[in-house]
């Protein structure tokens, strides 16, 4: 497992857009084990017996054309677990965010699957709104660690 390395264009697309895309933090192994997992967790099969905190669609009861969502899904599942506790990614959110500590973040650690088929509707969520600190900063304005050259 590499470390994940943050670069000045990570902050700046963080600061920029509440969000940023960093490549190869999952091996193909990680990737599959967390697929594997998904369509468990949507019917109802947690393997630890805790509920995630939020579960927004359920098989048999909610439409098909929207998009499906689990908050903190780790709660339930060991193999999310494994990933979305990973120390490193848990550093990166903080040092994205400027917080002193590593803990995992609650509104990134959603699994979400997106409809399958184009013009489907889509679940809105917490990102879908401007982000806000809780001291009312807007995730633009975060402070960031200067660039390594500036």
């Amino acid at each position: 497992m590499a470390r994940i390395v943050l670069t000045p264009a990570h902050f700046e697309t963080f600061a920029k857009d509440g969000f940023v895309i960093v490549e190869n933090v999952l091996d193909q192994a990680e990737i599959e084990a967390a697929r594997s997992r998904v369509e468990p967790l949507f019917s109802g099969t947690f393997e630890t017996g805790l509920y995630p905190d939020e579960w927004n669609w359920k098989a048999g009861k909610d439409r098909p054309d929207v998009t499906r969502q689990i908050c903190n899904g780790w709660k339930s599942d060991r193999t999310i677990a494994r990933i979305a506790l990973r120390e490193d990614i848990g550093e990166a959110c903080a040092t994205l965010r400027g917080w002193p500590g590593r803990g995992s973040l609650r509104d990134p650690a959603r699994l979400a699957g997106r409809p399958h088929e184009p013009g489907q509707r889509h679940l809105e969520t917490a990102g879908d709104q401007a982000a806000r600190f809780p001291s009312g900063r807007q995730l633009s304005e975060v402070d960031r660690p200067a660039a390594a050259d500036d």
